[in-house]
């Protein structure tokens, strides 16, 4: 529609369209945010109001009723500029007739009465992503939306607590650069928490496993917080999703001991996504006199975890097994780890390592078939 029809728009009918569309687009698919740069920050609006039944009888889909439902807030569709054209160009119009644009609106603002309607939570997001051998990662900012709900993020995503790394090589000094980033921004958040600003945390996080542990060692369970699963199967909007699978169907660990010395020296195996088999950690204890302990599943497999309760359920095994290993081996052993883990699994083995009591962890990461400590866990000083 023209600027002059734009304009014959009443400013509380706009108001109204605006609302009820909460501010996105309404185009089937789209539901992109109308009102704020998503890069800078900026609150700008960017939403277009169109109008289903055109504005006038020689516009798209125009007929006999045009200029009555002109100002008509059921007549009204808000859209991005892109979504806009694409209804109202050209041949395109035929595809977009009145009866499926009208579908649009209804099917859109009833989501959104719903998700108004529904008793929420505000939740602070934080997001970790960095490279896994060369391959990039990005955490897409509507699987976080969608993953939180029936919570809300308490900000904008130019706001949200962000450690992104674009370039990770497994040098040295780039493990420890990115510690330092994982530091920095966990003393933004304990401010917050502090100022009481932060109530629950909502986690977000596909890196290197190791950096991983170390992150959720650092963003401890000293405060409420969600940590959520990412499947690489998933759409990428759903990402973050949790299947809805049989409650009644539970994953299983098994704790195992398979070797008890003297020594202060331990190996735990974190077997869930792969099988963690003696040639796969031979040059650990080999003249070394280790114990050796073991956290598993009946097949590990990249796959296995589906649900909360799986995940919630590992944690407390997981403790269980860290508080065995402390009374077999003393509190002042050594606790070597090599895993075969997903990345939320990752995170939680960080969030259970409690600095007061536990000892210091070694972590390993595979390098040329081979396992080597690149970083250190509750290091005692």
């Amino acid at each position: 529609m023209s600027k002059d029809d734009r304009d014959s728009i009443p400013v509380a009918i706009r108001n109204k369209v605006w609302v009820e569309a909460a501010g996105r687009c309404e185009f089937r698919g789209c539901n992109v945010h109308l009102w704020y740069n998503n890069i800078t920050g900026r609150v700008t609006p960017f939403g277009e109001l169109a109008h289903v039944i055109g504005a006038s009888r020689r516009g798209p889909r125009g007929n006999w009723n045009s200029p009555k439902l002109q100002t008509d807030p059921k007549n009204l569709m808000l859209l991005c500029k892109k979504c806009h054209k694409e209804i109202d160009f050209g041949n395109n119009i035929a595809e977009y007739p009145a009866k499926v644009l009208f579908e649009m609106k209804k099917e859109h603002e009833e989501r959104i009465k719903f998700l108004l309607d529904t008793p929420r939570d505000k939740t602070s997001i934080l997001k970790f992503s960095c490279p896994i051998k060369n391959n990039t990662i990005v955490i897409n900012n509507e699987s976080v939306y969608n993953a939180v709900l029936p919570k809300y993020p308490d900000s904008l995503p130019a706001y949200w607590h962000t450690i992104e790394v674009d370039n990770f090589d497994y040098s040295d000094s780039h493990w420890q650069y990115v510690i330092s980033l994982i530091d920095k921004e966990y003393e933004k958040v304990e401010r917050r928490i502090l100022n009481t600003e932060i109530n629950n945390l909502s986690v977000f996080g596909i890196a290197p496993i190791p950096l991983l542990i170390y992150f959720g060692f650092k963003f401890n369970d000293k405060l409420p917080a969600d940590v959520f699963h990412a499947r690489a199967n998933n759409l990428p909007e759903k990402r973050f999703n949790w299947i809805d699978s049989d409650k009644n169907v539970i994953t299983k660990y098994t704790v195992e001991t398979i070797r008890k010395t003297n020594s202060k020296k331990v190996l735990l195996l974190l077997a869930l996504s792969d099988y963690l088999e003696q040639d796969k950690y031979q040059n650990i204890v080999e003249d070394k006199d280790f114990n050796i302990y073991k956290l598993s599943i009946k097949s590990p497999n990249p796959k296995f975890l589906k649900s909360k309760i799986d995940l919630n359920t590992y944690k407390y095994e997981l403790r269980g097994l860290l508080n065995m290993i402390q009374k077999d081996c003393g509190k002042n052993c050594e606790i070597h780890l090599l895993t075969a883990i997903p990345a939320c699994i990752a995170i939680e083995t960080g969030r259970m390592i409690l600095s007061t009591k536990d000892p210091e962890i070694l972590i390993y990461e595979y390098f040329n078939g081979s396992p080597q400590i690149v970083l250190t866990v509750n290091k005692i000083h």
